[in-house]
C-alpha cells in the first residue's frame, strides 16, 4: 500500500483514477481555464504560477464543470486548495533544471493531480535521485504565486551530480510525488513555438486517505 510520511509520497508517479472518457473533454476545460486565468498574469511565458482556491474558484466553476464533477466522484473536493499551469517551452540550451517541489510557506502535502493539457506527445518527466543544490536562485528567476507574498515554491538539484532513475511519459491524468527531484525532457521533434502544457491541481491533508487505504482503492487507476 502506498504511504505518505511528513506529506511525502512513497511512490514517484502512478496513473489517476479519472474517467478516461472524460479526459478529452477535461482538457478542453483546462485550457479554456488557462486562457481565462493568464489574463491577468504579468508574464504569460512564466514556466509556473500557482493560484489560490478563492482566486480560480469562480473561473474554475464556469469553465471547468466535467473536471470538478470529477473531483467530486473521488471525494476530493474538500481537499482541492490550489492549482498550478506549468508551461515548458521545448529549449535544448536552456532545459528545465531538475528540481523538487518545496512549498516552505505552505503545509500541503507534496503530491500533484497532473493533467497534461497540450503538445505532450514528444515529452515526458524524468526523475531523478541526487542532492539539492546549496545556492537555489531559480525561484527568482521563474516562481510566483499570484495573490499571495513571493514564496519559496521549489529547489533545484544539484546538476552535475544528479542520476535518472526513472521516466514516465505523461499522456493521462497522473498522481506524481513533486518532492522527488524531477523534470520534463523534450523528444527533438518537439513543438519548439508552442509549450507543453500542464495543468497540477494540489490537495491538503491527504494522509489520512493513504493511511485508511483510500487513495491506492479509489484514487488510482487500475
Amino acid at each position: 500500500m502506498s504511504k505518505l510520511v511528513d506529506g511525502v509520497p512513497d511512490f514517484l508517479c502512478k496513473p489517476a483514477a479519472i474517467d478516461p472518457q472524460l479526459f478529452p473533454a477535461i482538457q478542453e476545460e483546462a485550457y479554456k481555464l488557462f486562457l481565462e486565468m493568464y489574463k491577468n498574469v504579468p508574464d504569460t511565458k512564466r514556466l509556473f504560477y500557482y493560484f489560490q482556491k478563492p482566486e480560480f474558484q469562480t473561473s474554475m466553476s464556469l469553465h471547468c464543470p466535467i473536471l470538478l464533477g470529477e473531483i467530486r466522484r473521488l471525494n476530493l473536493y474538500s481537499l482541492f486548495v490550489r492549482l498550478l499551469f506549468v508551461q515548458d517551452y521545448y529549449k535544448p540550451e536552456n532545459p528545465m533544471p531538475a528540481h523538487r517541489d518545496y512549498p516552505y510557506n505552505f503545509s500541503y502535502d507534496n503530491l500533484g493531480l497532473n493533467i497534461p493539457v497540450r503538445n505532450y506527445d514528444h515529452s515526458y518527466t524524468v526523475f531523478y535521485e541526487g542532492q539539492d543544490s546549496v545556492e537555489n536562485n531559480w525561484d527568482a528567476e521563474y516562481e510566483h504565486a499570484l495573490g499571495t507574498p513571493n514564496i519559496r515554491v521549489a529547489v533545484l538539484g544539484q546538476q552535475d551530480s544528479i542520476r535518472e532513475i526513472a521516466r514516465f511519459k505523461i499522456d493521462r491524468p497522473v498522481w506524481i510525488n513533486s518532492y522527488a527531484l524531477h523534470a520534463a525532457r523534450h523528444d527533438p521533434q518537439s513543438d519548439s513555438e508552442n509549450p507543453r502544457l500542464i495543468l497540477s491541481l494540489r490537495f491538503a491533508s491527504m494522509k489520512h486517505l493513504f493511511d485508511n487505504g483510500y487513495f491506492d482503492e479509489h484514487l488510482v487507476a487500475n
